[in-house]
């Protein structure tokens, strides 16, 4: 969980989700869940908590506005089990996939859905994903079965159900690379 906080007594602004990526200390997360940070150092900081409970401070690296991604570093290591492979597996239409992230901050959730394809919105190309993808779990990771990375949650169509969208995994290789 990445949360956004107001330097002058840290009351929680806005909260999204985030994944590390391999044993390293990099998060992949929304440019939307950290913008706040980026816009506004002076009154905005971030904070993440994992899954046992550890928390600490995000330092922001990079952003890429266009995809609507982010890296920030924190305080502890990855365990492996989220990594970006130079060659990505191509994906399915009918596969299964997993989001995980915090849904309207209510904790740690895993939601299953199908991968449909790729579309067209705003400037780039987003994975459509027949699933649940609720606020706070932007920034978090969509997986295969095998637990690939195949996406970053970013949004959910409000007059649909099930209509979801992930930044595809390979721009995330990109900001990474970079």
């Amino acid at each position: 969980q990445l949360r956004v906080l107001l330097k002058n007594g840290h009351s929680q602004a806005s909260v999204g989700s985030g994944f590390l990526i391999g044993t390293s200390n990099l998060v992949i997360t929304n440019f939307h869940v950290v913008s706040q940070i980026a816009l506004e150092p002076d009154i905005y900081l971030g904070e993440f908590k994992d899954t046992q409970g550890k928390s600490g401070e995000l330092e922001l690296l990079a952003v890429d506005v266009q995809h609507d991604l982010a890296v920030v570093r924190i305080n502890r290591q990855g365990t492996g089990v989220f990594n970006l492979p130079e060659q990505l597996t191509p994906l399915t239409q009918g596969e299964h996939l997993y989001s995980l992230g915090n849904p309207l901050d209510l904790g740690f959730t895993i939601s299953e859905g199908t991968y449909n394809g790729l579309t067209h919105r705003g400037f780039s190309d987003q994975i459509m994903f027949t699933g649940p993808v609720n606020s706070g779990m932007s920034g978090g990771p969509n997986v295969t079965a095998n637990g690939e990375v195949a996406g970053i949650n970013v949004a959910h169509r409000r007059d649909g159900e099930l209509v979801s969208f992930l930044v595809p995994a390979r721009y995330a290789q990109e900001l990474i690379a970079s």
